[in-house]
Formats: structure tokens, sequence, C-alpha cells
């Protein structure tokens, strides 16, 4: 399995940053009841498209929340094994809208589209009751250390029985320009396993 970080991904469902649509007003923040020591772990498959041709890529996370304090909440991120293994910190409001966690990482957001409902995900054996919101948006993020225009079409499957982030399933599409070169870059993110069984 290669190293890939997946923490965009995950920082796509689950950042802070300030917006609005109104049908996604509604939608109950996955982590309003995040309690220390849940946890959720996350298998991705990454396709990277660009010029040079197609690459293939998978990899896995464990999200926890190690601290609560009023409405902000503290994930720990741990993605790869061995020794590709790295963590990282990353901070929340729970009294944000989703669509502030949805945004989150980017700057100068513009949404083209945005859509809520709720609806049954099968993932293995099992049924989740889920909030499915799809979002479609363009603003500056961070890719290879540097700021760049990106487009991103995302449908995220929220559970409010899902620990720590509530996410069960997410697919991203980020089109972007890196060295005058156009990539599209597609996330298939699934829940795999979490401390609620």
């Amino acid at each position: 399995m290669q190293k890939f970080s997946i923490l965009s991904s995950i920082l796509l469902a689950l950042g802070a940053l300030p917006a609005t649509a109104d049908d996604l007003d509604t939608v109950i923040n996955p982590i309003e009841d995040a309690k220390v020591g849940e946890w959720a772990e996350y298998r991705s498959e990454v396709i990277v498209h660009s010029p040079e041709g197609e690459d293939i890529q998978e990899a896995v996370s464990r999200v926890e929340v190690v601290a609560v304090v009023g409405f902000r909440v503290e994930l720990q991120v741990t993605e790869g094994e061995g020794d590709t293994k790295s963590e990282q910190v990353i901070h929340l409001v729970s009294s944000d809208p989703v669509l502030a966690q949805l945004t989150g990482g980017y700057t100068e957001v513009k949404v083209e589209a945005s859509e809520a409902e709720r609806t049954d995900l099968e993932l293995g054996g099992k049924t989740y009751r889920t909030q499915k919101v799809h979002l479609v948006f363009t603003g500056k993020g961070r890719m290879h250390g540097m700021t760049v225009p990106m487009r991103v079409d995302q449908t995220v499957w929220f559970c409010t029985d899902v620990p720590a982030t509530g996410q069960v399933q997410s697919i991203s599409k980020i089109e972007f320009e890196l060295f005058s070169q156009k990539i599209v870059q597609e996330v298939n993110t699934t829940l795999s396993g979490s401390s609620a069984g």
C-alpha cells in the first residue's frame, strides 16, 4: 500500500470556515455530541488523473477525539501504517454549521450548488440512517505547499451513530492546476471501523 495523506479529505468533511447555504442549515452537526476516546477508522481509494497518467493509491486513517472543551473538539488524525505513519491534531468547533466544516481549510469559498437529504446507506452489512450532503464549491486550498484555486464536488453521508466524525462515506472530486498541469483527484473514503462497533 502506498502512502497517501488523506488528511485533505477528512478536512473537507471536518474543517472550520464560515459560509452559508440555506439547504444545509438543517443538517445536524455530526460532532455535536463528541466524547473523548471515541474513534473511527477509514479506508480511502485515491485516483489522481494528470497529463502523466493515472495513479491509484490506497490509504488508511484513524480519527480519535482527544479533547472536548465546551464547543471545541480536538481530533487526532493518524494516517498510514508502520514507516509511513503520521499524526496530526485538528481543532473544530462543534457549534459551526456543517457547511463550515465541509469547506474547512479553503479560503475565498463560493458555493455553486448544495443539497441535503435523509437517506439510508448500506455499508459492511449495516444500514446507516444518514444525512447525505452534496456540495460543489470553488475556493483556494493548499496542495504541495502552495495555495491554488480548486473546484470541489463532494458528497458526504453523515450519521450521528458514527463516533468522532459522523462520516460514513465521502466521495470527492477535486480539480486544480499545479505547475501548469490540470490535475483531477478522486477520493472515496469509507468507514471501516469505529468505537461504536
